[in-house]
């Protein structure tokens, strides 16, 4: 690009769009001044930098385009409720979807875990934690395939948060990196934030009987270790955090030789779970914190049978 994205958005806010303002006299007001300069006749001119600067030059799908635009369309949202500019010109810009790349969906089997691989692993982590493993970081896993909790909603559950039968999800884990005085890159520091991903910032998660029943046995087993903390998934150093919780699931797909999967495979596992089930698409909604139903079932629904079980339903269902 012949002119730079930063530079024309940082002058752009700054001069606020002022009308009648012309770019020929703020030069010759500021010598120093090395940005190309945008007048307010040519504010739209920023939608056309954004969206060749994103599409053609980086190739986004559709998702990766509109993360990148969200900071924008935020601070300009913000600028109009300071007064500093009339309008938001990125609510002016219609974006041609065939200029975005796209994506297939992905293959099930990368995705969510299969029936049979679930049953593998909850076995294998109730075996192992049968045979001594101190903390309960393979209860916390097995809890997920119950609840679908997002990692970082799992990893600050406190015991406060249990209401019967119920959970109420209401914080999440956050990491971020810390900004030294000089303006370098500092620390990360690991957080919490006090309100979730979703929509409304909180919301109540039923609990199976299989999600309580491990309640007691974390309960128990936190007990026996002398781990005193108002956090449920802790051990010898404090809470757990994220990252302990993803790499041990990943241990236990290399252990049973069967594809690597994230955590947040499991949410989606669950998710597909409820939906194979029958379960009301906006009650799979709310359980699991999503703000439409398309996300839900575009994005997290998928097969968890293999070819052959599949081949055997779709005979069933013919038959």
């Amino acid at each position: 690009m012949s002119r730079s994205l930063k530079n024309q958005l940082t002058f752009a806010i700054n001069q606020n769009f002022s009308e009648g303002m012309d770019k020929h006299s703020i030069k010759s007001e500021n010598k120093e001044m090395t940005e190309k300069v945008y007048s307010y006749n040519e504010k739209f001119r920023l939608c056309d930098v954004m969206k060749n600067f994103a599409i053609k030059d980086y190739n986004l799908n559709k998702k990766q385009y509109y993360n990148m635009s969200i900071i924008l369309r935020q601070v300009l949202e913000y600028a109009v409720l300071k007064h500093l500019i009339n309008d938001n010109p990125i609510k002016h810009f219609k974006l041609a979807t065939k200029g975005l790349r796209k994506d297939k969906k992905k293959k099930n089997y990368t995705q969510v875990y299969f029936v049979e691989e679930k049953k593998q692993m909850e076995s294998l982590l109730l075996k192992d934690f049968s045979e001594g493993i101190k903390n309960t970081i393979l209860l916390a896993i097995l809890f997920v395939f119950q609840t679908g909790l997002r990692l970082g909603e799992l990893v600050t559950l406190k015991w406060s948060d249990i209401n019967g039968d119920m959970l109420t999800v209401q914080r999440t884990e956050n990491r971020y990196r810390t900004i030294n005085p000089d303006g370098t890159k500092g620390e990360y520091v690991i957080g919490i934030k006090e309100n979730t991903k979703g929509a409304d910032g909180e919301r109540e998660v039923y609990l199976t009987p299989k999600a309580r029943d491990l309640l007691k046995m974390i309960k128990k087993a936190n007990f026996k270790n002398g781990y005193e903390s108002e956090f449920i998934f802790v051990y010898e150093k404090g809470r757990m955090h994220e990252r302990c919780v993803d790499n041990c699931i990943r241990k236990y797909c290399r252990k049973l030789h069967i594809n690597e999967r994230s955590t947040h495979k499991i949410r989606k596992t669950y998710i597909s779970s409820l939906i194979n089930a029958g379960v009301n698409l906006n009650a799979v909604r709310e359980q699991v914190g999503h703000k439409d139903a398309k996300t839900t079932l575009n994005c997290y629904c998928y097969n968890r049978y293999d070819d052959s079980q599949t081949h055997d339903s779709i005979a069933k269902a013919v038959y």
